[in-house]
């Protein structure tokens, strides 16, 4: 509902779960809330398959992102406040209580306080807009079921197919998306208005490009956003530099806003999951959290240079709260984001997807060439599977794409249209994209002696885990958690290692799945994921949080990862599965045992399905999925001797 705001702006009024309510000028509602770009998120489900363990996750990205915007905007006004009424006047009493003779040290050290510190925070207030349309864009790139679509992207699978699947383009990161949608909008200079204001989209993609690029974060907010003072005293807010430092510092402090240890982001995300998926370890103070949030000035001085710097941190007192919060996200992921079964389902649809994107592929290029089904059948193909059709246009990018054309393809690219693909193919009303995969592999024989078992393997995998996620039927898993060796495995396959490259050659199969969860609770590995606490007494002179005398979780954090590896297969037999160790080998996987091996059964309807679409007949389905079973478990043994 429309509300006056201050000065005469409108507000709309959004009831959450959350916040209670979310409050946003009307302009920035009507001029991009409301455009088919952010709509098709109400089609992206947030937590994507969780639902099948916790029935109440099915929030979508576009009520969490109406979430990170509402927080984006009070955070800063919190960090404002709080620099005004606590940091500036701290800092103006250190000065003058520790340098009172010291003549033009002391003159330069004011001039920071009062000039650098004011001109950063004025930016801030400045970049409002700019912050609140990037928290509410954050999220524009994701596609079909979220985050599970971009573990497709790094399947095994992909690294040891046959070569014309290797040498298949890859869609885009989210975050590498976002971007390129926000340049879309700057470019077709699409008018987005916040508080009667019009933001400025170019600077909205810097911003996301320092919050989401390594490179960029290290190469602008470590050099760039550091201010270096004129050798002779003087009011150091007066000069071209401390104006550009300002510009630059209020950037970087809003893409911490956005990916940092205490961004809005999972500030919003971990209590929202919680609520959603009814597991309340994920609740913390998030009004306590809006207000210890400041910015962290740091000042290094020698004889003639005066190095000073501002960053996003918090309030010593404030320590407790980032904790907790710190603690309730290891607990969702212990509770929710690791679980075995939403893993096991997450395996099964990235597989499927991974599946599509190989055919939606080879359709694209043969929509233009011909080669397989002719250009007429296989353009039929993709606008029959409008799931098929958005992963086709999306591998070849969509920088040459216009607004509208973008729009269209991300608006196929939702949850509804990839099930109602995968409802299609499950139940046997996809037999021309059956035909047409199995027709791949006949063709590809000439160049390739694995591709027509390959593609009949990848036909029965597609029939099967589409059958099994749209069933809730899910397949038996190896897992392992394992603190000393998981985390190493998944380094060695992430590094594409050449023994590695090997074992999944081995026994990596379409209807075998590999796949991975990793997180670390506290990242010190750049200096953007570090927290930092303003200490009243030496306010410029920053800790991290794990040196605070205030710590208490996060000294016992750093470092850690918590990882879950996961193999999943089809089996046909009902008794336990597990792997067979060497009575000197340690036991690090546990077997859980799946439902679809029940409708696998002699006789079993599906073996007639996969049949007619793939040309399987029963005996050679069964067969093959002993074989996957078999190498599923050689690939658990090679990769634990691997380590």
């Amino acid at each position: 509902m429309p509300r006056g705001g201050a000065g005469g702006v409108k507000s709309k009024i959004v009831k959450d779960v959350v916040h209670q309510f979310i409050e946003l000028p009307s302009d920035l509602v009507a001029t991009i809330v409301d455009r088919p770009l952010f709509q098709r998120l109400r089609r992206v489900r947030q937590l994507s398959l969780a639902d099948y363990v916790y029935p109440g996750a099915v929030h979508t990205r576009f009520e969490h992102s109406l979430g990170v915007a509402y927080t984006m905007r009070r955070a800063l006004h919190h960090i404002v406040k709080n620099v005004e009424e606590i940091v500036m006047p701290s800092v103006a009493e250190y000065i003058e209580d520790e340098y009172p003779l010291k003549g033009g040290l002391q003159k330069r050290l004011q001039g920071f306080a009062t000039n650098l510190i004011r001109d950063v925070t004025q930016a801030l207030r400045n970049m409002e807009g700019e912050a609140v349309v990037a928290a509410l864009l954050h999220d524009s790139g994701h596609i079909m079921a979220s985050h599970i679509a971009e573990q497709a992207l790094h399947d095994p699978l992909i690294m040891v197919a046959p070569r014309a699947v290797r040498e298949l383009p890859l869609l885009e990161e989210h975050e590498d998306l976002t971007i390129k949608i926000v340049s879309k909008l700057a470019e077709e200079d699409v008018e987005i208005l916040y508080g009667n204001r019009r933001v400025d989209l170019r600077r909205v993609v810097e911003i996301l490009r320092l919050a989401y690029s390594r490179g960029e974060w290290e190469r602008r907010c470590m050099r760039d956003a550091e201010y270096q003072a004129p050798a002779a005293p003087g009011g150091l807010g007066e000069s071209a530099g401390a104006s550009r430092y300002a510009t630059v510092a209020a950037m970087c402090i809003i893409a911490q806003l956005l990916s940092s240890g205490i961004d809005v982001d999972r500030a919003d995300y971990i209590i929202r999951d919680s609520i959603h998926t009814g597991s309340l370890s994920g609740i913390y103070d998030i009004n306590r959290y809006y207000a210890v949030l400041t910015l962290v000035p740091e000042a290094r001085h020698t004889h003639s240079t005066l190095k000073a710097s501002l960053r996003l941190g918090i309030l010593e007192k404030g320590v407790t709260v980032i904790e907790n919060m710190l603690l309730a996200r290891i607990y969702m992921y212990s509770d929710v984001y690791l679980h075995d079964v939403s893993m096991i389902y997450s395996a099964m649809l990235s597989r499927v997807i991974s599946l599509l994107y190989i055919a939606a592929a080879h359709l694209q290029a043969d929509a233009r060439e011909g080669l397989i089904a002719g250009r007429e059948e296989a353009r039929r193909l993709l606008e029959k599977y409008p799931a098929l059709e958005a992963l086709a246009r999306l591998q070849h990018g969509v920088d040459r794409e216009s607004l509208s054309s973008l729009e269209e393809i991300l608006s196929m690219a939702t949850d509804d249209t990839l099930f109602e693909a995968m409802t299609r193919i499950a139940f046997g009303r996809a037999e021309d994209l059956a035909g047409y995969i199995t027709a791949l592999g006949d063709k590809l024989q000439t160049s390739d002696r694995r591709a027509r078992s390959w593609y009949r393997e990848a036909c029965l995998a597609l029939h099967l885990l589409s059958y099994g996620v749209v069933a809730r039927r899910h397949v038996d898993a190896l897992i392992s958690g394992s603190e000393g060796i998981v985390p190493r495995l998944i380094e060695a396959i992430e590094s594409e290692s050449p023994h590695i490259t090997g074992l999944l050659r081995r026994n990596t199969t379409p209807l075998v799945t590999l796949s991975w969860s990793s997180y670390k609770p506290y990242q010190k590995d750049h200096t953007g994921g570090r927290i930092y606490v303003f200490r009243k007494r030496y306010p410029l002179e920053p800790v991290e949080i794990a040196s605070s005398d205030q710590a208490r979780v996060s000294r016992e954090l750093e470092g850690k990862s918590y990882s879950k590896l996961l193999i999943t297969y089809p089996s046909l037999n009902m008794s336990s599965q597990g792997v067979r160790h060497r009575r000197e080998e340690p036991q690090i996987w546990r077997y859980r045992k799946g439902k679809l091996s029940a409708d696998l059964a002699r006789g079993s309807t599906l073996y007639r399905l996969l049949e007619r679409s793939c040309g399987v007949s029963e005996g050679e389905a069964r067969r093959t999925l002993q074989s996957a079973a078999a190498r599923a478990k050689d690939l658990a043994l090679d990769l634990f001797r691997y380590v």
